[in-house]
């Protein structure tokens, strides 16, 4: 967390971009009555036009930067996660 560098509300990254690859093979359903997300649900939820409960944490070293792909429940807690992180960010909470 101390390495935090930036935090973007986005569905762009290649961890999102697997899930969709995976269930674009996976022959569709998720995990019906589990209770547990799949990556087909993901893509499910990915593919949406207006899909705002993505986000994504790039953190490490200026020059080996990884990122940390989420999706929230909800556009609401994907906007408060994605609020928070930047104001800790700033505020040096994580150092």
């Amino acid at each position: 967390m101390r390495e935090i560098k930036e935090v973007r509300a986005t569905k762009n990254s290649k961890e999102f971009n697997r899930w969709l690859n995976a269930s674009s093979g996976a022959g569709g359903g998720g995990a019906s009555g589990s209770g547990q997300s799949t990556p087909v649900d993901a893509a499910v939820a990915l593919t949406g036009k207006k899909n705002n409960r993505c986000f994504v944490i790039y953190h490490g070293s200026d020059f080996n930067l990884q990122t940390f792909s989420v999706m929230a429940i909800s556009e609401t807690e994907c906007d408060q996660w994605v609020s928070h992180l930047i104001q800790a960010a700033q505020k040096g909470v994580f150092l």
